[in-house]
């Protein structure tokens, strides 16, 4: 079936394609409705060593050690944890990730000091609310593995603060992918039991044209008959008037004779 006549069979059928498009309509946007929405919010911290005691004015951002790499790796997959998700959430459904990359980190960089926290949540002040609790889990597993190795507090690595969490945004993909495949899988549905269903309308009528002795639709067979008919009726007509004929004929040469 090409193209064309599918689309002149959708036409045609309008009175089942149009509410068969309504009826995807409104399942999308139950969907839609029922679909939780999300919203994200991301930070970044790094880890910062303390001064040394014999330099008290140097400055810790300026002497990064590669060390803090990775410490950093190790808080990270600390927080990896499973258990974890249910220190940070209150609301079903939410998710984060932590790595020591950005979304906009290109290349190999190997170990980085740096963290960064996405989260998303069903409720837009809860994902805000989680990266600050990522981050406070984070420093608190830290200052234990550091007290763990009996590290003196005054050379403590900390983890501060680079970027506060952003202000919740809202994931339009989850909701928009949902409704959309919904939709389109109504419209496909609709238009193919249309088509499959002229399908079989033009198969049962190919089988009766074939198994027809004659060889003709019922509106042919009609039409034929409608013709004998009248072939018939004229042939009747033209059998009485033969006889009148003669019989003219025959009473004027009965009238000639007689005169």
């Amino acid at each position: 079936m090409t193209l064309r006549r599918m689309t002149r069979t959708l036409l045609g059928k309008w009175h089942l394609t149009i509410p068969g498009v309504l009826l995807s309509l409104v399942i999308s946007g139950l969907i839609f409705n029922v679909v939780p929405p999300l919203y994200a919010s991301s930070g970044v911290a790094v880890m910062v060593q303390a001064g040394h005691t014999s330099a008290r004015t140097s400055n810790p951002l300026l002497s990064f050690d590669p060390s803090l790499g990775t410490t950093a790796q190790i808080t990270i997959a600390s927080l990896n944890n499973p258990d974890t998700l249910s220190e940070v959430s209150v609301a079903a459904g939410s998710t984060f990730s932590v790595k020591n990359a950005g979304p906009e980190t290109t290349g190999v960089l190997g170990a980085q000091p740096f963290i960064y926290f996405n989260t998303q949540s069903p409720i837009a002040g809860e994902s805000a609310a989680m990266v600050y609790r990522l981050m406070d889990v984070a420093r608190q597993n830290l200052t234990d593995r550091q007290k763990d190795l009996k590290v003196r507090a005054k050379n403590y690595i900390s983890l501060q603060t680079v970027v506060e969490a952003t202000p919740p945004k809202y994931v339009v993909n989850t909701q928009a992918a949902a409704a959309g495949a919904a939709l389109l899988g109504g419209v496909l549905v609709t238009c193919g039991l249309i088509l499959l269903w002229e399908h079989v309308l033009s198969s049962r009528r190919r089988v009766k044209s074939v198994s027809d002795p004659v060889g003709n639709s019922a509106r042919e067979r009609v039409a034929s008959w409608e013709e004998a008919e009248r072939l018939n009726i004229g042939s009747r007509e033209a059998s009485l008037k033969i006889p009148a004929e003669l019989l003219a004929m025959n009473s004027t040469n009965i009238k000639s004779n007689s005169g």
